[in-house]
């Protein structure tokens, strides 16, 4: 799942077997909740957003979910959860059995 936009909800969906990225967004407003990623060969979910030059928040949330076997094929620098920017909620979350960082 890769999306760039503001106000999109991903909610209660399995992502699996895929070979980089579980789930990306780009945004403001975005929310991840109650979804399981796992067997990505990268990152389990990114979310991106916000302005680090003004620190506007992105206002995005991961939430309630399970990320896990992540880094199936590239183990270094691949997350189970990688936030870039301002403002990105990560709260209630399993992180597990990847071979690197749990958070970036």
């Amino acid at each position: 799942v890769d999306l760039i936009g503001d106000g999109n909800e991903i909610t209660d969906v399995t992502v699996r077997n895929v070979g980089l990225v579980g789930i990306r967004i780009n945004g403001y407003r975005n929310i991840v909740k109650n979804s399981h990623v796992h067997n990505v060969g990268a990152i389990g979910v990114e979310l991106l957003g916000g302005d680090r030059k003004t620190l506007r928040s992105s206002d995005s949330v991961l939430v309630d979910s399970t990320i896990e076997h992540v880094g199936r094929l590239i183990w270094s620098a691949n997350p189970g959860v990688r936030v870039v920017g301002v403002g990105v909620k990560v709260s209630g979350n399993v992180v597990r059995y990847g071979p690197h960082a749990g958070i970036f």
